[in-house]
């Protein structure tokens, strides 16, 4: 049988656990926070230039394809 001192202790502790985990969930989120620099310019630009090329490169490939007729290659 618990005494009401010891439901107060119980009360407490999970208080204080709580406090606790919400600290720790405040501090692993802090580093999603910090305003990270800026991708460079030159990079985005040269990431969507080849990223828009192999596109091409796939379209170009798929017609290829379409093109060559099965059996005569």
């Amino acid at each position: 049988m618990l005494y009401p001192a010891n439901d107060y202790l119980l009360y407490v502790i999970k208080q204080e656990t709580a406090r606790r985990y919400r600290r720790e969930v405040t501090n692993d989120h802090l580093p999603s926070e910090i305003d990270l620099p800026k991708p460079n310019r030159f990079a985005s630009l040269a990431r969507k230039a080849l990223h828009d090329l192999g596109h091409l490169l796939v379209a170009l490939g798929q017609r290829l394809d379409r093109a060559v007729e099965p059996g005569t290659a």
